[in-house]
């Protein structure tokens, strides 16, 4: 899942691989307070997540 919202961000030009972001992220998806998912995503990572996605 990460990897397509990554991929998403990346072809809408939202994400640029060289800078850096913080996701946010909870379940179930639309309740306030339900956030239990916080990462810090680098250049790398996102780059390393493209690759998982397009080896599918």
């Amino acid at each position: 899942m990460i990897a397509d919202v990554i991929d998403q961000g990346i072809q809408r030009g939202v994400l640029n691989l060289e800078k850096t972001y913080i996701l946010v992220a909870g379940d179930p998806v639309g309740t306030p307070g339900s956030t239990n998912l916080i990462r810090v995503l680098t250049g790398h990572e996102m780059y390393f997540f493209c690759t998982l996605k397009n080896k599918d």
